[in-house]
């Protein structure tokens, strides 16, 4: 098993949105400094309609790790959202300092807007200051509180 694992992991293009399970997830993380990851509930129409604007951004911002998580499954329970809650779209750095390894998206759920935050995480350092036209701790860029996987 853990064979298939580091395969999926290794052998999939580290800018494919994939479907992962809490130790993919992990493993994801861990072999990229950044990974933007769409968290959802199961059958959540919204994340179904905008995986494939995401795996679109996935190809032109080629320098993140993507992934694409169903939180309603085990090992998930500290991420779940409500149900009927839009589904999250979260920027994980390994190398930050711990309060702010996690950044959530805060914004219209369009291409151009999504792709300019995925550009913007990309230049990010992980520090207090953010990239020229983004705020940490406001709107597009905010420290979610958690800090770990």
């Amino acid at each position: 098993m853990a064979f298939c694992l580091w395969y999926l992991v290794l052998c999939t293009p580290a800018n494919a949105l994939r479907k992962l399970d809490p130790a993919t997830m992990r493993e994801l993380v861990m072999l990229n400094d950044k990974v933007v990851l769409l968290m959802h509930e199961a059958g959540c129409v919204k994340a179904e309609a905008f995986s494939p604007t995401l795996d679109e951004i996935a190809e032109a911002v080629p320098q993140l790790g993507y992934g694409r998580v169903d939180v309603s499954k085990p090992g998930f329970e500290k991420w779940r959202i409500e149900p009927g809650d839009p589904p999250a779209l979260r920027a994980f750095f390994r190398n930050a300092p711990p309060h702010l390894r996690i950044l959530e998206y805060v914004g219209p759920p369009t291409r151009d807007a999504v792709e300019a935050w995925c550009r913007a995480v990309t230049a990010w350092d992980g520090s207090g200051t953010a990239p020229e036209g983004f705020t940490v701790g406001e709107s597009i860029l905010r420290d979610t509180g958690k800090d770990e996987l």
